[in-house]
């Protein structure tokens, strides 16, 4: 629904240069993140391909089709690299070594898994629209199951005791509770404010607000003493997950444009990006790393450009900024891309 919606922008050129771009062909189209681990790229492909890239090279390293029939995201964790793939039917999952030729485990579940499953005190746990399944890591075997009172979507909010869910259906209004003890599954009312449908990853500030996007443009400052919250509309498309910066929150919009709020719940700046963000924005010290569904790659100084990039594919991977002067992210071109930012 969001992805049929993004618009179109007439290109514009590039604006100053980016030290180097450097690129690897992957075997089907990436619209998964890439997992830096060790020196190492993990990112899945579509058609149920996991590739490992060596991060300072670009250089494949190994890869293996063994992960299912479509979309794989991965997880890496514990000298471990879990993959998910989504199926037509059901989803699979599969434990990998760090080379990922050695697989220690498979296992299927009943419906398919859209978002990346969290990893949580030795156990995997993924959700799918009203279930949530808890995997034992190490096993893989099914440890629990619960259903849920509501379509969820996006990754939970981890908290000391519990798991935090927030619903995909705009009537519902609440948050989901899970206990880490699985000891219940309690439905926690938000007040004062109505959410429209949440698929993207909600931000959690250290002052304890989570910081909610949703498909109707709007940005929500929820308490997570479950008091009273705020509620900023800037945009009449979906939003991109939020992210942190300088103080400040910053989301991409499918209108084109991005936008800082201060943490008292006013629009700060905005700045125009040529065309539609799916993808969180990354932060590169001072600088906000864009990438857009037409593209693009934009750095953005505050509410300025100040480095424009283009590559022939869709961008709708989230782009990670982990080597130094450096950005990597997934497109549509079945390539895994890296791009040195000349930023002083």
């Amino acid at each position: 629904q969001e992805e049929s919606s993004a618009l179109e922008f007439v290109p514009k050129p590039p604006v100053s240069c980016f030290i180097g771009h450097t690129r690897v062909q992957l075997k089907a189209c990436v619209d998964a993140s890439p997992v830096l681990s060790g020196s190492f790229y993990y990112i899945g492909c579509q058609g149920g391909i996991l590739a490992r890239v060596h991060a300072d090279t670009l250089r494949l390293a190994s890869y293996t089709d063994d992960c299912g029939s479509n979309q794989c995201s991965v997880i890496c964790q514990d000298h471990r690299v879990y993959a998910f793939a989504h199926e037509d039917v059901g989803a699979h999952v599969a434990c990998f070594d760090e080379s990922i030729q050695i697989c220690h485990w498979q296992c299927r579940l009943p419906t398919g898994i859209k978002t990346t499953p969290l990893w949580l005190d030795g156990f995997l746990f993924a959700q799918s629209g009203k279930y949530v399944w808890k995997i034992g890591a190490q096993t893989g075997k099914l440890v629990q199951e619960w259903g849920l009172p509501a379509f969820v979507e996006a990754r939970p909010v981890r908290l000391k005791n519990e798991l935090l869910y927030l619903s995909c259906e705009s009537e519902f209004g609440k948050m989901i509770s899970l206990r880490n003890d699985n000891s219940c599954c309690d439905v926690v009312q938000i007040q004062d404010i109505f959410l429209g449908p949440v698929y993207k990853d909600p931000l959690l500030l250290t002052n304890e607000t989570l910081v909610v996007t949703d498909s109707w443009g709007c940005v929500h400052f929820l308490s997570l003493h479950r008091g009273p919250g705020e509620t900023v509309a800037v945009s009449s498309c979906p939003l991109s997950a939020a992210v942190e910066m300088r103080r400040e929150v910053v989301v991409g919009s499918l209108d084109g444009t991005v936008y800082g709020l201060s943490y008292e719940h006013s629009i700060l700046w905005k700045v125009e990006v040529d065309s539609s963000v799916y993808s969180q924005p990354a932060v590169y010290g001072d600088y906000l790393v864009v990438v857009t569904t037409a593209g693009y790659i934009v750095v953005c100084d505050g509410d300025s450009v100040a480095q424009r990039h283009r590559i022939t594919g869709e961008i709708w991977s989230d782009p990670v900024s982990c080597i130094p002067s450096s950005v990597c992210f997934g497109a549509r071109d079945s390539c895994l891309h890296q791009l040195v930012l000349c930023v002083s």
